[in-house]
């Protein structure tokens, strides 16, 4: 399982967990990985931090949908999200 979590402000942070994992191959192979945390932090005047706000937006507009208080199409803002996150931790 994969948890995300972004806060905006005067230092926008966004932190990634990925759960513990193992997987057994065909040929007997384990692939095992541990609990792991990234933590990106960054003014609110740069690039960084912009995109954490942003992606802050889209993870509050996806609650607001599935919570049924919004209208909108949860595929569409999860595949935005998606995207975001992905650019925004290649930086």
């Amino acid at each position: 399982m994969i948890t995300v979590s972004a806060s905006c402000g005067r230092t926008p942070t966004l932190t990634v967990t990925a759960s513990p994992g193992k997987v057994t191959l065909s040929d007997k192979t384990v692939l095992s990985t541990s609990q792991c945390t990234v933590t990106l932090s960054s003014p609110a005047s740069t690039a960084t931090g912009s995109a954490i706000c942003e992606i802050q937006n889209l993870i509050c507009q996806l609650a607001d949908i599935l919570n049924s208080t919004t209208t909108g199409d949860p595929v569409s803002v999860l595949n935005q999200l998606l995207t975001k996150l992905t650019a925004t931790l290649h930086l």
